[in-house]
Order: structure tokens, then sequence, then C-alpha cells
């Protein structure tokens, strides 16, 4: 199991060494073939790719035995095969909150909204919340939010820290922004965004914060308490269907 763990940890690992690929470089590679690396872990079945690994790595090659225990290499083959899919999931759902967390360049909010992280009741590590939550509203905020699922309201001082304008209409202020953030070009406002990540969060922090998210974000995952908390905490056995 723990070996399952490490590999689940290693893939999505993998595939965030590149959060923001600039258009025209090898970044647009990487990012594509570890999407579609990804993609195949979820597709394929563990009946499927246990029997095609064993045939390919250990009947073929000669490489791993085929079964058996007591070795380090004994445990290469299953603990693919068992955190294949996981590691697969992990990397998808981590790219897609890492890109959409990139593209909030104005954050706009009605006056009636508010924002929680409901992580503690989930059992698990709430994306890169801890890692980019504290520099807006510091550590002690932060560590509120994630850890005792403090409510800010969008409108309150603390609020206010994370959205940069509380809005009456907001169709019309998303109108506004728009015009405002690419009136001088969508290549500048792109090119700004990047300069500005870059400042704030150097690639290095994210990797090592990401590598640490996938492997605790895995233990969690394979936790038999992560059920029974969500049972306990969602009242998922009095929901209806």
């Amino acid at each position: 199991m723990k070996a399952a763990v490490l590999k689940a940890f290693g893939l999505p690992l993998s595939v965030e060494t590149v959060p923001d690929p600039v258009p025209g470089t090898g970044e647009v590679i990487v990012d594509v073939a570890a999407t579609t690396l990804a993609l195949a872990g979820i597709s394929m079945p563990n009946f499927w790719l246990g029997p095609l690994l064993a045939i390919v790595f250990a009947v073929t090659l000669g490489w791993l035995p085929v079964s058996g225990s007591g070795t380090l290499a004994h445990l290469v083959l299953p603990a693919i095969t068992l955190g294949a899919p996981l590691g697969a999931v992990l990397a998808r759902m981590t790219r897609a909150s890492v890109l959409e967390e990139l593209r909030e360049l104005y954050v706009l909010a009605a006056r009636d909204a508010y924002m929680t992280l409901p992580a503690r009741k989930e059992g698990i590590i709430p994306g890169a919340a801890n890692l980019r939550l504290a520099r807006f509203v510091g550590a002690r905020l932060a560590r509120q939010a994630v850890l005792a699922e403090r409510r800010l309201d969008c409108a309150s001082p603390e609020g206010r820290l994370i959205c940069d304008e509380i809005v009456p209409d907001m169709d019309g202020a998303i109108s506004r922004t728009v015009e405002r953030l690419t009136g001088s070009g969508v290549v500048s406002a792109a090119g700004n965004r990047r300069a500005f990540r870059i400042g704030e969060e150097p690639l290095d922090s994210f990797r090592r914060y990401m590598s640490v998210y996938a492997r605790e974000q895995a233990h969690c995952h394979f936790s038999p308490a992560l059920i029974a908390n969500l049972e306990k905490n969602w009242n998922a056995a009095t929901r209806r269907a």
C-alpha cells in the first residue's frame, strides 16, 4: 500500500512541473505529454494494466520478477498498477485547480458572497490554498480557514484582502473589468501575469509544495478514515440519491 501511495504522488509531481506553459515553447509539449499520460492512467483499468506491465517488463524484457515477494523489485509492478489510477486523478485535479487559480487576474464578488474551505470536513488538502492563501490574508487567518473552517465574508476586511472589488452589479462589473485588463492587449496581460507569478512564487517553491501536496493527498485518499470522516460530516447516509 505504501508503494502504491508513492506511485500516486509521483505522477502528479511530474505533471505539475509546468503550471503555466508558455505558448510556442517546449513547455507546451511537456504539458500535453503529461496530460496525455494522466488521461491514459485514468482510462486503463487495473485488471488490464497489471498483466500488460507483467508481459512487457517481466516476461519480455526480464527487468522485474513476475511474482513473489521479499525485495523492492517485487513491489514495482504492483505499486504502479495500484497507484497509477489515483495518481492520474490527482494529476488532472491539481492541474485544473492550478490553471484556474492562475487565470484569476481580478477577483469580483457580490456583497453577500462569502468564502469557505471545507477541507477539514472532507479530510483532504485544499489544493494550493496552503501555499497561496497566507500570501493574501496572513498565516494565522489561513490556518483558521483551512483547519477550522473560518468563513470569510467577501465584504469584510479579511475578504477584501482576497477580492479586488465588491460590486452590486456583477454583469456590468465583469464587462468593465475585462475591458480594463485587456485594454493594452491580451498578450500584455498574459505576460504581466507570468511576471507577477515568478516574483511571488518561484517555480522551485511551487514544485516543492506540489510534491508534499501530492504525497499527503495520496495518503488521505488511501486512508480508511476518509470515508468515515465524509459519512460523519456530510451525512451521506441520510441524503437522497
